[in-house]
């Protein structure tokens, strides 16, 4: 649901902002052999890479921080 409400904003960019979703690339460190990007979007600026999550409650941790916290359970942040 997360990465369906994303697909919609991401529809709204300008024209000259080109935006891919769900691909696969890859990873020889992975178990299954790929790693999976939600949303890849291609600007004159940059590219830019957005990990979607759908997680309710407050998300706490600094930006150098290696872990985050939601909600008491633990998010990986590498």
């Amino acid at each position: 649901m997360g990465e369906y409400k994303i697909n919609i904003q991401l529809d709204q960019l300008p024209e000259e902002c080109q935006h891919l979703n769900d691909l696969l690339i890859p990873n020889s460190k992975s178990r299954t052999g790929y790693s999976q990007i939600d949303h890849l979007i291609v600007t004159l600026y940059g590219i830019f890479v957005i990990e979607t999550k759908n997680y309710n409650g407050e998300i706490k941790g600094a930006r150098e921080d290696r872990n985050w916290s939601v909600n008491n359970g633990l998010i990986c942040i590498v």
